[in-house]
């Protein structure tokens, strides 16, 4: 059942609750160095919901074996890591966690809850590696300014929403860069530290498209990341007003793609009081402007949402270096 609640308004609804069956998920976790149980291993489950978020528990196995009880019916994630032993924990930096981490041996199974599971194995292994080159189109690297403050990496996807966190590498002067703790998963590619002016054209590992599509990875690797970046950026300007075309200051500006899969080329923007916004450094091609009254964080990268309000966004076309300037209506929460 959905419910739509308007800003001050009260929604009334009757709700049935039903007995929820709950079951048992054991198993136990595998060494694949050894073939044999850990030492020790965490273990934690994790419940996967259409929007991409998830709840779960976890168990410190001591012998391999793990069980969960009471789990209600549902798609699951299985992980098991082994747990890091660090003696200075408290004096290391985040970024030396994170990488403690990402070279911990791990590995996951999907699990879809019915009944009771017995026998599920999770075999963990070290990650692995990949080599990768970044290129600037049609000029020499050395035209492309901080290059020691750009970081390329892999996103780990899942149930279309990417995790923030994954492996990321320093770039090499020649534009050359050695991508490590890389464990099991599906991943898309992400990159911090482009300067302004300059987009990513393109990121392959093979023949895959690693901005539009995810891959699937699994040590030992194979293949090179291809890079490449490209100058020439544009910019979206304009103003939103309200249903009474009074400027609406202080509301949320969403610029969608048309490649609805691109999810590094959204973007977003608050209008000044004068119900003003731009958006600067938008990498060529074409997009819409959204603007809701009234939405869930990030319900933009819903597709039923996009889909059902669809002619309500100002179509864009962006080009290197050039600006746009368009006007846009409030989508009201009471359409």
């Amino acid at each position: 059942m959905a419910l739509e609640v308007t800003a001050g308004g009260e929604v009334t609804a009757d709700m049935r609750v039903t007995r929820s069956m709950r079951y048992r998920v054991g198993g136990r976790v595998v060494d694949s160095r050894t073939g044999a149980a850990p030492d020790s291993a965490f273990v934690a489950l994790s419940q996967n919901f259409p929007t991409g978020e998830s709840s779960g528990t976890s168990r410190d196995s001591r012998s391999g074996v793990f069980e969960f009880q009471g789990v209600i019916p549902g798609t699951y994630t299985l992980g098991a890591q082994i747990p890091q032993r660090s003696t200075a924990a408290f004096n290391n930096s985040i970024v030396e966690e994170i990488a403690a981490d990402l070279a911990t041996p791990k590995g996951r199974v999907f699990v879809d809850v019915s009944g009771n599971l017995a026998d599920v194995v999770i075999t963990i292994s070290l990650p692995g590696s990949i080599e990768g080159r970044l290129t600037l189109n049609g000029e020499p690297l050395s035209n492309l300014p901080d290059l020691d403050r750009i970081h390329p990496g892999l996103r780990p996807f899942a149930l279309g929403g990417t995790i923030p966190i994954g492996p990321s590498a320093n770039i090499a002067a020649d534009g050359t860069f050695h991508l490590g703790g890389i464990s099991e998963d599906d991943y898309k590619f992400g990159i911090t530290g482009v300067p302004a002016g300059f987009y990513v054209e393109k990121a392959e590992m093979g023949t895959v498209d690693l901005l539009r599509d995810s891959s699937h990875l699994s040590p030992p690797l194979t293949g090179t990341l291809d890079v490449v970046l490209r100058r020439g950026v544009g910019e979206v300007r304009g103003t939103v007003t309200d249903a009474q075309s009074r400027p609406a200051p202080g509301v949320q500006v969403v610029l969608v793609p048309d490649e609805r899969l691109r999810l590094d080329l959204y973007a977003t923007s608050i209008t000044n009081k004068s119900g003003v916004f731009t958006m600067t450094n938008v990498p060529p091609g074409n997009y819409r402007v959204f603007s809701w009254e009234s939405l869930a964080p990030y319900g933009y990268f819903n597709p039923d949402v996009l889909s059902r309000d669809e002619s309500f966004g100002q179509p864009v076309r962006v080009t290197g270096s050039s600006g746009f300037s368009v006007e846009v209506r409030t989508i009201s929460a009471e359409r």
